[in-house]
């Protein structure tokens, strides 16, 4: 079975791990986790869910910045399988697969666990300038 990425935002690292999405926020860069295993869709568990997590989620979908977990459903309630629970990144992982977790499908939660992050929608380094005015009297 192949995945076809409909933008660079669902899964830009295809081939490096299970894609991911971010689904219910209002804008690209935030939403309720969901990983693609087994042929399907589903969402993490916010056991143990904390920015660290996070930021290894926008790592993975290309957003640098800072990262911001969300647990209690925040972006809404999933529908289909709890894939993953009890992630515990370091914050240093390239890929949400590489952080310790429970075995894939085994969780003790319900959809109002459903895990979510906001990432920063700038990537590199922002650069500021300022200019300055002189007041003559």
């Amino acid at each position: 079975m192949s995945l076809m990425c409909l933008t660079s935002l669902m899964c830009p690292l295809l081939g490096s791990g299970p894609p991911l999405r971010l689904v219910g926020g209002e804008e690209d860069f935030e939403g309720r986790v969901e990983v693609f295993h087994g042929g399907r869709w589903g969402s993490v568990c916010d056991d143990q869910w904390d920015d660290r997590d996070a930021e290894v989620v926008c790592r993975q979908l290309g957003f640098g910045g800072v990262a911001k977990a969300w647990s209690w459903a925040h972006f809404g309630q999933g529908s289909g399988p709890i894939l993953l629970d009890a992630v515990k990144c370091t914050g240093n992982e390239l890929l949400l697969e590489q952080c310790p977790h429970g075995d894939w499908e085994k969780h003790n939660c319900d959809h109002m666990e459903d895990a979510g992050v906001s990432c920063s929608p700038y990537t590199g380094t922002l650069t500021l300038s300022l200019m300055h005015s002189h007041t003559h009297a």
